[in-house]
């Protein structure tokens, strides 16, 4: 039995699209590996964007960074990635107040599968963008 409702049903779901983009180099400014309450290893990555960067280029670049620390670090049960840019440079004594722009978090989705090396769980990353990025139009305009 098949029943059908007349009234049409809005998402309740949105989901934006971002065109691909190709990762950039960063440099690392912290490296660390922390321990949850269950026991299970947790990379942390902290890296410094370039100021240009878009939102799609730091999704490309710290997903790009979480795919490599997670061939090598097999352990890991998680790794945690924040980026941070420039917010105030001050020439005259060539100091800079770095600020959060984006992080991401690749977790799995549940704790079933993760155990020593073997991952038969499902894995998902989580970005929060923290500042807002430039347009990916304008900012490609610039280069």
């Amino acid at each position: 039995m098949v029943a059908a409702c007349g009234e049409s049903r809005e998402a309740r779901v949105q989901f934006s699209f971002t065109e691909a983009a190709e990762p950039v180099p960063v440099t690392i400014i912290k490296s660390d590996t922390t321990t949850t309450a269950l026991g299970y290893r947790v990379a942390q990555l902290h890296v410094f964007l370039p100021a240009l960067a878009t939102e799609a280029v730091a999704r490309a670049t710290l997903q790009h960074l979480i795919d490599s620390v997670a061939v090598a670090d097999t352990l890991s049960a998680g790794i945690h990635v924040v980026a941070f840019v420039i917010d105030d440079f001050d020439p005259v004594t060539g100091e800079a107040t770095l600020v959060q722009s984006m992080s991401a978090l690749w977790a799995p989705t549940d704790s079933i599968g993760i155990t020593g090396s073997v991952r038969t769980a499902r894995f998902m990353t989580t970005f929060t963008v923290h500042r807002a990025f430039p347009d990916d139009d304008s900012a490609q305009g610039e280069r």
